[in-house]
Formats: C-alpha cells, sequence, structure tokens
C-alpha cells in the first residue's frame, strides 16, 4: 500500500511538471521577436488614410510616361517594390524585386519615399516590423 501510494505521489508530481512545460511550449508559439520583419500579419502596415489614400497618392505623384521617355518598348510591365515598415511607420528599406528596367522601378521608389508614415502592422497585439510589396503596372504604348 505505501508503495502504490509512493508511486500516485511520484506521478502527480511528475506529470504536473509534464503539464506545465507543455503549456509553456504551447505560449512560446505566440511570442513576437520584435527584431524580425514579419510577412504574415494579423493586421498589416497602412497609411492612417488607408489603401485608397495610398493608390490617389502614387497616381498622383508617379510619372507614368518614365517607361516611354526611357525608351521602353510597347507593351506592359509589371513593377513589383518590397519595402520593410518599420515599428514607428516608416519605410526603413526597399528593393525592387522586378529589373523591368527603363527607370520604371526607380520611378516608384522615387515616390514611395514621399509616403507619409504607415500604421505599423499587429502581430498577436505587438506591432512589428512588417514586409509589403508594392505592385505598380506600366504600359508602353503608342498615342492614338
Amino acid at each position: 500500500m505505501k508503495f502504490i501510494v509512493g508511486f500516485l505521489l511520484f506521478l502527480l508530481t511528475k506529470t504536473d511538471r509534464l503539464f506545465s512545460q507543455t503549456v509553456v511550449i504551447d505560449s512560446t508559439k505566440n511570442i513576437v521577436n520584435p527584431d524580425s520583419v514579419y510577412s504574415e500579419v494579423d493586421i498589416p502596415a497602412e497609411l492612417p488614410k488607408g489603401k485608397e489614400a495610398r493608390i490617389q497618392f502614387m497616381q498622383k505623384n508617379i510619372d507614368a510616361a518614365v517607361g516611354i521617355k526611357n525608351g521602353a518598348p510597347m507593351g506592359i510591365y509589371n513593377i513589383r517594390i518590397v519595402c520593410i515598415i518599420d515599428t514607428a511607420g516608416k519605410i526603413i528599406a526597399m528593393v525592387p524585386e522586378t529589373h523591368e528596367g527603363y527607370g520604371m522601378e526607380k520611378e516608384v521608389m522615387r515616390v514611395l519615399k514621399k509616403l507619409p508614415d504607415f500604421k505599423p502592422a499587429i502581430k498577436n497585439g505587438v506591432v512589428v516590423k512588417s514586409k509589403i510589396i508594392f505592385p505598380m503596372v506600366f504600359m508602353s504604348r503608342k498615342a492614338s
């Protein structure tokens, strides 16, 4: 009988540690590293006035004829610029994902630098650095 009681007490103390370790392991899945850059977030970084304001800003400030001015042949050019937004909402890095040339990536980056600060991204309730890809389409065609 003493052996059984002792064994049960042993099991209870050991399983208690086992369950507490399991809880710790489960809770670490939600830990956010403030130095990491996240591409998947709960709330993406965006301008305070929203996506439509960003699109209007880009349309107003972009030189749509930059490709034609630099000799781009007729066609459609899909430009993608990857930006890192920090926890203060500033663009801290940008790099072209495409390489169409004719000054189009440089033009998009020039205008992106003029954007006001963003509302930073949120992951698991924490403000984080995030990666955003900005697409832009340039169309080069003959005037009618």
